[in-house]
Parts: structure tokens; C-alpha cells; sequence
């Protein structure tokens, strides 16, 4: 899980970019998120081969490793990290933070925290929120496919606050409570978390034994890597009643 294992091979079956974690995250949660996949299962397993005790892919399966790169593009741009998914994210993180320290915290399952979260007086009013359905809404935002120059020196200088810093001022100056206001930076946080393909390095072994990338031979992917998962650069969220003073604050 750390990354470090002395076997390389069995290194990237639990933590690699074609790894069984996310083979069986990405075919249920596109399953029960009713979009469509591609990901043919039994084709990549099958077209998995070991060189010097790495995994590589046959040649042969370039078309489903494009496929399977083709969903979880999908799945991160359209449902994990669609706007009201990622409000959902920050305020069920805020909640858990409120209520920390949590016994047992790797442990639980989704139902244990979420009981958990009720019955703390600090993460109650937050979980309530999230489980009721009355989100908050984005009371401003800034994007990278129409940001203007204005906009980009504006992100940055608040890049450079950080998040905890950026709510401490909003609520400052709009007099809102804490926890009011809640900042994310989602593209930072997206590199932060490897989602982007810039370092896709799956390779595929010819015929003749040699190795290659996958984006030496795949237009689709260098295509894909290039795509953000998210073009949101920065985006603060509150209640509805309360967006007007979050504004005021910035």
C-alpha cells in the first residue's frame, strides 16, 4: 500500500495504475452509477504478462487498456468529481475533522461514521445536512475554461493563503460562523492525489520481447492525459441563505 514492497509485480497488483483496486471500483461504481463502461475485465487480466517480475501488458491489449483509461476518465470528470459529489466531499470532510479524534476511525464502515457523526454534538449539524439532501450551494467559483487574466492572479494569490486561511477571511469580513464557509481547490487537490494521467507509464511488451508505452503508441491516451479530470480551480460553498455574505467577504 506504501509502495515499497520488494516485488515489483505484486507491488503494482495492490498499488499500480492498472491495479485491482481500481478494476473493481471503476466496474461497480460505473455500474451503479449508470454510466456506460468498457473495461473488459477478463481481456486485461488476460493480456497481463510478467517481465522481469514487472507487469507489463501484450501488445495485443493496447485497445483495452485504452478503453479501461477511457472509463476511469469518465467516472473522475462526471461523477467523482462533479460539483455537487465534491460539495457532498467537503462537507462530510468538515464533519469528520469536527469530530475528531475518532476511535477505531480505518476501521469503520460507511453507516459506523455516519452514526458516529450524529451523535457528535460538534459533526451533527454538518451530517444532518448531507444526509437530508440540503447541500450548499457554490457561492463562487473560478474556472480554467474561462479564466480571465484578472481571475489567474486573483487564484493565485489565494493558492497562497491555503484553504484554512481563505475561510478564516471570508468569515472575517462577512461575520459568518465558523464552518459556515468552506473552500476547496480542486485541481490542486487532484494532483495531490495522482488522478491526472500526466505520469502514465503502462507498458506493453511486443513480440520480440521489447517494452514500450503505452503513449508512444496510443493517441487516445496522450489525448487523455492531457484532459483535466476537473475544471474547477477554486470554488467556496455555503448555504444558500448565506451565499451573498461569502461573497461579500472575499
Amino acid at each position: 500500500v506504501e509502495g515499497n514492497h520488494e516485488r515489483q509485480s505484486i507491488q503494482t497488483v495492490v498499488r499500480g495504475e492498472i491495479d485491482a483496486d481500481k478494476l473493481d471500483y471503476l466496474l461497480r461504481d460505473s455500474y451503479n452509477a449508470g454510466v456506460n463502461n468498457a473495461i473488459g475485465l477478463e481481456r486485461i487480466i488476460s493480456t497481463m504478462t510478467l517481465h522481469d517480475d514487472s507487469i507489463v501488458f501484450k501488445e495485443k491489449g493496447l485497445d483495452v487498456i485504452e478503453s479501461f483509461l477511457v472509463t476511469r476518465n469518465l467516472m473522475f470528470s462526471s461523477v467523482y468529481h462533479h460539483h455537487t459529489g465534491r460539495v457532498a466531499d467537503a462537507m462530510l470532510l468538515r464533519a469528520t475533522q469536527l469530530a475528531m479524534p475518532i476511535k477505531n476511525f480505518e476501521a469503520m464502515t460507511d453507516f459506523e461514521l455516519i452514526s458516529f457523526l450524529l451523535s457528535n454534538k460538534k459533526s451533527k449539524k454538518m451530517t444532518q445536512r448531507i444526509l437530508y439532501r440540503k447541500l450548499f450551494k457554490t457561492a463562487f467559483s473560478i474556472s480554467s475554461r474561462k479564466i480571465t487574466e484578472e481571475e489567474k492572479i486573483q487564484a493565485n494569490e489565494l493558492f497562497r493563503l491555503g484553504k484554512e486561511k481563505i475561510e478564516q477571511s471570508i468569515i472575517q469580513k462577512s461575520g459568518l460562523e465558523e464552518n459556515d464557509v468552506l473552500v476547496q481547490l480542486p485541481a490542486k487537490d487532484i494532483e495531490n492525489d495522482n488522478i491526472k494521467l500526466k505520469e502514465l507509464n503502462i507498458l506493453l511488451e511486443r513480440k520480440n520481447g521489447e517494452l514500450i508505452k503505452v503513449l508512444e503508441v496510443s493517441e487516445l491516451a496522450k489525448a487523455l492525459m492531457k484532459r483535466e479530470a476537473t475544471d474547477s480551480v477554486l470554488s467556496i460553498y455555503c448555504s444558500e441563505e448565506n451565499i451573498a455574505k461569502a461573497v461579500k467577504g472575499l
